[in-house]
């Protein structure tokens, strides 16, 4: 049987969320009696070609909320409230477009992220444009899903002609962006260290009742959350995953012409992962470009470097099993994920739909970002010169141009001595096993 939820209580629970994002009112998602669920929603994409604006000059992109189904056959329940930023890779930067925007379907409404009066529902950071939301239905009479258990929010409208030609291509430039990089989630984490113990705690409410966070040492991996009424009438938290890139990982880096390694070690009987890598994915940089860059990583479509056979293999001949999971650029300390794990057609799940920003300015190698990088980027006879070209014993040329424009200067020192940079270290993470 269908479960359906009253839409006067959505329209209190949103009115509570609403109060939360906009004014700073805490609240809390049920108190003690809220029931933190196991991963049953999922954002999805769609691109309609039979459902297009009349014109030629937009693409309309459906959101969907997609409801697994339950031990009984059931469609978890239809959500009266969620959140979600919507990042675009393409078309350049948006911020300000009034057509590039959210159209909610009828029965919902949304209200932008608002840290402060200047604040609007667009942005642009990293390279990527993103509008967001908090979205609630506004339906007077019972909500319900389709037969699908599928729920349509609305269309994320975007200021350039594709008319759905191009459906599956354009998908894949849009991510959902961490709440923390946004501008409100970035503003509301920076006034917590300074704030009164009261304020420390609505501001810490407002952001885990729109972005709940699984790794405490990288805020960025995590879920938008969503909200629904259970059977008695209680308010219910769930994380909200990703459908459409359920394969595809996320790096943010520096200079879009270096190229990116992922490195494999897999577990040894012993638990160890060995000394050298086994597999090596190398996805190539582009041939121009400059600045930041976001990159997709397509474990399941991309073939493998074998180091000890010498040959390379597909993504489905990668052996079952636990894995180290370097990720590799010149120039950025790396990334380190332990634990994660390939079964079957499933690949590195535990770090999948996810993203990864690389701290740039590395230029000595040894995983820590500092005083003797800087030491080493202004060094006399390198600071203020072009960048020494790239040859065939060096390919991926010299460390020191971060930002790739060809040149060693003041704009590389401000991406080293950045706050997002500098005194960083190796990104480490463990799943599973290895996070005991």
């Amino acid at each position: 049987m269908k479960r359906k939820t009253k839409g006067l209580a959505a329209i209190l629970l949103m009115l509570a969320l609403c109060l939360t994002l906009t004014s700073g009112v805490s609240w809390a998602a049920d108190g003690d009696g809220a029931v933190k669920e196991a991963l049953h929603y999922w954002y999805d994409l769609e691109i309609d070609p039979g459902d297009q604006p009349a014109d030629s000059a937009h693409t309309w992109v459906k959101l969907w909320v997609l409801a697994d189904v339950d031990e009984n056959g059931d469609h978890w329940p239809a959500l009266h409230t969620g959140s979600v930023a919507l990042g675009v890779e393409t078309g350049g930067n948006l911020y300000g477009d009034a057509d590039f925007c959210f159209l909610p379907e009828t029965g919902y409404s949304t209200t932008t992220f608002q840290a402060a009066e200047d604040d609007a529902e667009s942005g642009f950071t990293g390279g990527e444009s993103y509008v967001g939301f908090t979205w609630y239905s506004s339906f007077g009479e019972e909500l319900e899903q389709d037969a699908s258990g599928r729920q349509l929010l609305g269309r994320l409208q975007l200021p350039f002609g594709n008319n759905g030609s191009q459906g599956e291509e354009l998908k894949e430039n849009i991510l959902i962006l961490p709440f923390r990089q946004t501008v409100t989630g970035s503003r509301l984490e920076g006034e917590i260290p300074t704030a009164s113990p009261e304020v420390q705690e609505e501001l810490r409410e407002i952001i885990v009742n729109t972005w709940r966070s699984i790794r405490e040492d990288n805020k960025d991996l995590g879920y938008y959350q969503g909200f629904y009424l259970n059977e008695e009438g209680m308010q219910n938290r769930v994380d909200i995953g990703c459908r459409w890139r359920a394969n595809l990982l996320r790096v943010v880096s520096y200079d879009p012409k270096d190229a990116l390694q992922i490195k494999l070690y897999p577990r040894q009987e012993d638990g160890s992962y060995g000394a050298a890598p086994r597999y090596i994915l190398t996805l190539a940089g582009t041939a121009v470009g400059q600045g930041q860059t976001s990159v997709s990583v397509p474990f399941a479509d991309s073939t493998y470097a074998d180091t000890e056979a010498g040959m390379e293999i597909q993504a489905n001949a990668l052996p079952e099993g636990t894995y180290r999971l370097e990720i590799v650029k010149q120039s950025h300390v790396r990334a380190v994920c332990s634990g994660v794990t390939v079964a079957g057609e499933e690949l590195f799940p535990e770090i999948a739909g996810q993203r990864i920003v690389l701290p740039c300015g590395d230029v000595d190698g040894n995983g820590h970002i500092g005083q003797q990088d800087r030491g080493v980027l202004t060094a006399r006879g390198r600071y203020g010169h072009k960048a020494a070209e790239k040859t065939a014993e060096r390919p991926e040329g010299e460390p020191y141009d971060l930002d790739g424009d060809g040149l060693v200067n003041q704009k590389d020192l401000a991406i080293l001595i950045a706050a997002s940079n500098y005194g960083k270290n190796d990104l480490i993470f463990t799943f599973g096993d290895d996070g005991k």
